[in-house]
């Protein structure tokens, strides 16, 4: 199962990597071209619908395009009024937004993605009550079990763009310039 991050959006490898990582183990987690969702005001993308049916989706509100706390909780709002659950993965500094928040830190998430899937599938075990098998020898192992998929997927995402806009490159993002770990 491929999670496809919306199309138009900066390639992000963090956000592909922790998207892999979940969907080995949530079979709700469906491939999508863009993950957007009706509210009664607009349309709001997010970047996973974790459980269409459950209505509880994933946001990556990492640093550098998240700046705008108002817009955040805003969003989080219209999304409860549907009867949304929108998790949200905040970088620090960045200021929780809602009773979903889980914050991170930047430069771990770049170098461990793994955990960043970690800490979201102990939520949904935790405080959303998801039975998810195979999640106590995760946290054991602490290593990736998608990451050639994820990598596959960012090289060929990589190809399609140069082939679309040739002469130019993609944007780089920070996990281009740091060294993971595993």
């Amino acid at each position: 199962m491929l999670p496809i991050l919306p199309s138009g959006r900066r390639l992000d490898q963090v956000e592909i990597w922790t998207a892999f990582e979940l969907a080995s183990f949530l079979s709700s987690l469906k491939p999508k071209e863009t993950v957007s969702i009706q509210t009664h005001e607009r349309v709001i993308s997010v970047d996973l619908v974790l459980h269409e049916e459950r209505k509880i989706a994933l946001e990556y509100d990492g640093c550098r395009y998240h700046g705008n706390l108002e817009k955040d909780l805003v969003r989080g709002e219209s999304l409860a009024a549907k009867g949304w659950t929108l998790i949200t993965l905040r970088e620090e500094p960045l200021a929780l937004v809602g009773e979903h928040s889980i914050p991170l830190n930047g430069q771990y998430a770049y170098r461990y993605p793994h955990r960043i899937a970690a800490q979201v599938l102990q939520y949904l075990h935790a405080k959303l009550g998801f039975e998810i098998e195979g999640l106590d020898g995760y946290l054991e192992a602490n290593a990736p079990r998608a990451r050639k998929e994820a990598d596959a997927f960012i090289s060929k995402k990589k190809q399609r763009y140069k082939k679309k806009w040739p002469g130019t490159a993609p944007e780089s993002t920070r996990a281009d310039n740091v060294k993971t770990e595993i």
